[in-house]
């Protein structure tokens, strides 16, 4: 018994040895065909970052770096190549894998290459990861064949017009498709999520769905737990069904459209540790029944940008789980005070848009002992900075932006702060008093302090700041610059100094010489002397109404990453430098308003990603410019007040197709003005006060975007968070510089040129125009009648031409018209009477000599052969014009007080936007004038009938 004891047991180890020896080898050897297919695979690869050098064909490729072999069979069964840079093609190769469990290409560069529809033949496959890797086209069915697939993510650039594949992957635990259009799979897509009763995780953020199911008739997504559809398209009743989903964890619905009231029970989900609603705007939440829920393990509640409504009552401090929490407070009756203090977890805290009626003191902050960050804007906090806020040593990031708080800042405000980040109390009322020699106890990386007052001196205590990214001292008073600052710049790459008070002239300024992105903003100061030598390959960069001197730096040639650059408004001379055209990312030049001579230097083949071109007010000369020809993302051109000459040549209508701006006034420019017609989005033509000659071209009429309505929500111009395009329009005998109300200005002016013939009748189709000015030509015949149709015409100067004949009665229907020229032509009859022309005096007549009736002093005869009706409407179409007319009529006077008041600077340097609130005063002060002229048409009326 004991042999064969030893025996056995001898037999038993010689047998474990030649399993183990097997193993090994196999190992050792791989599998031939594996190794052929991996090495195959390799060869049509790319691999910039060298990560497959050791992918040698004579070694064992259980060894290869990606690659993972089964510890028993030694099948290749996981190939991980994520985030290798790599590109190339997908070789079929990879079909010799066949138990290949795991693939993952995803964060690769494949640059438009299509997912391979053989990868649907690995039937093995569990996990499959094409996601950012920079596949496009559509998303091939043959995926439904892998029906053991647990994970699947196609993440980005691709789309499908159907899902229905998916209905044979019963085990999907994660779907992940961010960003791939599915806006043809229609509502079906989520009949095929709801069949995958596996499912955990669900990933279709901008997806551009736009189709949301009411309540299903029965759900099967019983083990969901993260739920994201945020960013689509979805515009229907909330899906309150959800709180049916037990299991959820994470709820992602925000940048969507969805309305209705959220439903209070969201609070019993006994899971749910995320919910992310923000940015539905017709979202209502009651606040009283939402807070007063259990939530038991909610982590992050983020519901700004919907309509919050209701009380927040005590309840709101018992969910103490809470570590984030945003809140706009839009429609709040009630707020908070000692309940936040409850909230001993929070670590983030956002609230926007709420009153001192709400929350009138901010005390309660001072308890959360553990907030790391705090976000206060646009809210209405009238008082003083909390002292407290220093005692609270986790805070890394304070911002309180707007919110009129008010008082001085003292050292103890920041005495604990030592691991604050990120400081900013822009746009507030507050005065820092701190001693010269204060020692922060920060490190700060970003530090926003506009419109705060910290001068006249430069503070002394940011040399200590060694770590700053960002810095905005714009609108703090200061009068210079140290020269030690430019010494702890060397890791800035955003600095803004605007509107100070600073002189004096500057050293070389060197910003972060590591990116490329770079952010200077000097304007509105008074800093002379020469353009530093700028040692950064800037982005942006504006110096403009200062007082510099000298020529423009050829050193602008070489940064080749500047998109913006604006020089104007300074006493700049010479010429413009060629080498400014060597900077091929140039998309907004501004030279306005400086003392530049000569002529264009630039070829046609640069610039040729040039927007936004401002290079009026100067001396500059020469014909128009040829390298514009190829120049066809041009937006806003602006060449006036120069001294440019030569025929517009015809090119300027076919090759300059995005032109929304052309403004050619005060030239020496010659000949006739060119077919306009194909310049869809042409909405300012200014060729006034130059030597054209010949009639209106006809294709001025045919301007699309003079032919309709104004378009408020198109933006003009380059787009940039930092840079506000600024346009100067002549308007009204002045220039006007527009910024936010830009998109409102449909103008056109060929005035004082030497234009002829007819008014054509076709000038009524450009109904959008609130500025039409054809004085100082040598136009003849009749107004046309099609003239009452430019119903939103504020401003009409037809004086100094000859024409003839009557006044026509249609005029009176321009209800905006708050100036009107019709002086020194040949007009005769009686002038109209109602509306806005009752306002006007005798000058917008005078040098007619046919011409009478009110204003004038001429009475008309009385056959009445010369008579016009006084309402050319008709009483009973006089009577159905809505009463908001006059309303309406307001904005008129309210649009050209507003730009007075921008004009001479009667409130300073107005913030973006401003120009709009003088337009709202123009509408009650049309609320006014609809009464006074109810009461002048009944008045008046009863004279005329009886």
């Amino acid at each position: 018994m004991r042999v064969a004891s030893i025996v056995n047991s001898f037999v038993g180890f010689l047998l474990l040895g030649i399993l183990c020896k097997g193993i090994s080898s196999s190992q050792m050897g791989c599998f031939d065909v594996e190794r052929e297919a991996l090495t195959k695979f390799r060869s049509k690869l790319i691999d910039p970052s060298k990560f497959l050098a050791s992918w040698d064909a004579t070694q064992d490729c259980y060894n290869w770096k990606g690659v993972t072999c089964h510890i028993e069979t030694g099948y290749v069964i996981q190939l991980n190549l994520s985030h290798g840079q790599y590109s190339g093609q997908i070789d079929a190769a990879l079909l010799q894998l066949k138990h290949l469990r795991q693939l993952d290409l995803s964060y690769n560069s494949f640059y438009g290459v299509k997912i391979p529809d053989f990868i649907g033949s690995l039937k093995e496959l569990r996990v499959l990861d094409l996601s950012y890797a920079d596949f496009s086209g559509k998303i091939p069915f043959h995926l439904g064949n892998l029906s053991y697939l647990e994970f699947l993510d196609v993440s980005f650039l691709l789309y499908a017009d159907s899902l229905d594949w998916m209905v044979n992957m019963p085990s999907l635990k994660h779907v992940g498709m961010d960003g791939v259009n599915l806006s043809m799979v229609g509502s079906r897509w989520f009949h095929v999520i709801n069949s995958l009763s596996s499912l955990q995780i669900l990933k279709m953020p901008g997806a551009s769905l736009s189709t949301f199911p009411p309540t299903p008739s029965f759900l099967n997504l019983t083990q969901l737990r993260h739920l994201d559809l945020s960013s689509n398209q979805f515009h229907s009743k909330f899906p309150n069904w959800l709180v049916n989903i037990t299991t959820l964890v994470s709820i992602h619905l925000h940048f969507n459209d969805f309305y209705g009231d959220i439903s209070s029970e969201f609070a019993v989900l006994p899971h749910l540790e995320k919910l992310y609603l923000w940015h539905n705007y017709n979202l209502t939440v009651n606040c009283t029944k939402l807070f007063s829920g259990s939530w038991k393990n909610i982590k992050e509640m983020v519901i700004d940008g919907v309509e919050l409504y209701g009380e927040i009552l005590n309840s709101i401090g018992n969910i103490t789980t809470l570590t984030s929490l945003y809140l706009e407070g839009n429609r709040i009756t009630k707020g908070f005070l000692s309940p936040m203090g409850n909230l001993h977890n929070l670590q983030t805290l956002f609230l926007q848009g709420f009153e001192d009626s709400i929350a009138p003191k901010l005390d309660w902050l001072c308890s959360l002992t553990n907030l790391t960050e705090l976000y206060i804007l646009n809210s209405r906090f009238p008082g003083p900075l909390l002292a407290c806020l220093g005692e609270l040593s986790p805070l890394e990031v304070i911002r309180i932006v707007n919110s009129m708080l008010e008082g001085v800042v003292l050292e103890n405000h920041f005495q604990n702060l030592s691991n604050l980040t990120y400081l900013d109390l822009s746009q507030n009322s507050l005065e820092f008093r701190l001693p010269i020699d204060w020692l922060p106890p920060f490190q700060v990386q970003m530090l926003y302090l506009q419109s705060c007052h910290l001068g006249p001196q430069f503070p002394l205590w940011l040399q200590t700041q060694k770590n700053m990214d960002y810095l905005d001292l714009s609108q703090t008073s200061v009068d210079s610059i140290p020269l030690w600052f430019w010494n702890i710049t060397s890791e800035l790459q955003y600095l803004n100094l605007s509107m100070n008070n600073i002189s004096g002239s500057l050293p070389y300024i060197t910003l972060a010489n590591y990116i490329e992105d770079v952010y200077i903003d000097l304007s509105y100061n008074k800093i002379t002397g020469p353009i530093p030598f700028l040692t950064n390959p800037f982005q942006f960069l504006d110096i403009s109404y200062n007082q510099f001197s000298g020529v423009i730096p050829p050193l602008f040639g070489k940064m080749e990453s500047l998109e913006i650059l604006n020089l104007s408004h300074n006493n700049l001379t010479g010429g413009v430098p060629p080498t400014l055209a060597n900077c091929g990312s140039l998309k907004v030049l501004d030279l306005k308003a400086n003392h530049l001579s000569g002529n264009i230097p630039w070829s046609s083949v640069q610039f040729v990603n040039i927007e936004n071109l401002h290079l009026e007010k100067n001396k500059l000369s020469g014909e128009f410019p040829s390298f514009l020809k190829n120049c066809t993302d041009l937006q806003i051109l602006d060449l006036s007040g120069n001294e440019f000459s030569g025929s517009l040549p015809r090119w300027i209508g076919v090759r300059l197709s995005n032109l929304r701006i052309l403004q050619l006034r005060s030239n020496m420019f010659s000949g006739t003005i060119p077919e306009l017609r194909n310049l869809g989005y042409l909405q300012v033509l200014d060729v006034s006060h130059n030597r054209l000659t010949g009639a209106i071209p006809r294709g001025i009429t045919n301007l699309a975007a003079m032919r309709t309505n104004h378009d408020t929500k198109n933006t003009l111009g380059y787009g940039s968070n930092y840079y506000k395009e600024k346009v100067d329009v002549s308007y009204n005998g002045f220039v006007y510089e527009f910024t936010s109300t830009l998109s409102y200005v449909i103008a056109l002016d060929i005035s004082n040129n030497n234009l002829s013939g007819t008014i054509p009748e076709e000038v009524g189709n450009l109904i959008g125009l609130i500025a039409l000015n054809l004085s100082g030509n040598q136009f003849f015949g009749k107004i046309p009648q099609s003239i009452g149709k430019l119903h939103q015409l504020i401003n009409l100067d037809l004086s100094r031409n000859h024409l003839s004949g009557s006044i026509p009665p249609a005029i009176v229907s321009l209800t905006f018209l708050s100036h009107l020229n019709l002086s020194y032509n040949n007009l005769s009859g009686i002038i109209p009477r109602g509306n806005q022309l009752d306002t006007l005096d005798e000058s917008n007549y005078v040098g007619n000599e046919g011409l009478c009736g009110y204003p004038l002093r001429k009475e008309c005869k009385s056959d009445g052969r010369d008579q016009i009706p006084v309402q050319p409407l008709g009483d009973e179409e006089f009577e159905d014009e809505s009463e908001m007319r006059w309303i309406y009529a307001g904005i008129a006077p309210g649009f050209a007080f507003g730009l007075m008041v921008c004009k001479i600077g009667f409130v300073g340097i107005l913030q973006d936007g401003s120009e709009m609130r003088w337009i709202y005063v123009g509408i009650a002060l049309g609320l006014a004038i609809d009464f006074l002229v109810d009461e002048a048409k009944i008045s008046w009326r009863y004279d005329y009938e009886y």
